[in-house]
């Protein structure tokens, strides 16, 4: 995933390793950093803004500094569920996100205090695997 500007580039592996690289002018690529997460079977992240990036780990989702990885915060999506999709919405700047027992929550995000709060809730019985957001 590319920030805005097309700077920075950012790259989870299936050994959960976050990679943050710089992109040069002449199109090669230097790493900035490169941070070990938790161990998980489902990892998903997101960019929020040149600033920021969200990732979940198994029920938990991460804010973190789009620089150096840092966590900022952190908000469990459902206890036991794992979160199977995320998507930031930077017009309303909210979060959503589904797990795998069929729950969306939405989250607005407060850019400054790098906070979550739950805007919306929607509980249903369809169990998945997968989900995209469009």
């Amino acid at each position: 995933m590319v920030n805005s500007d097309g700077t920075v580039f950012f790259s989870i592996s299936g050994d959960n390793i976050l990679t943050i690289f710089k992109i040069n002018e002449d199109k090669t690529f230097t790493r900035k950093v490169q941070k070990k997460l938790e161990t998980c079977s489902n990892l998903i992240f997101s960019v929020i803004s040149d600033e920021l990036l969200c990732y979940s780990i198994n029920d938990t989702i991460y804010l973190a500094n789009s620089e150096d990885g840092s966590e900022l915060n952190k908000v469990q999506a459902s206890e036991n569920d794992f979160v199977i999709s995320l998507q930031f919405y930077s017009a309303t700047n909210e979060l959503a996100a589904m797990t795998n027992a069929g729950r969306v929550i939405v989250w607005r995000v407060d850019m400054e205090k790098k906070t979550f709060s739950v805007t919306r809730r929607l509980e249903s019985s369809v169990e998945t695997q997968k989900a995209y957001f469009s």
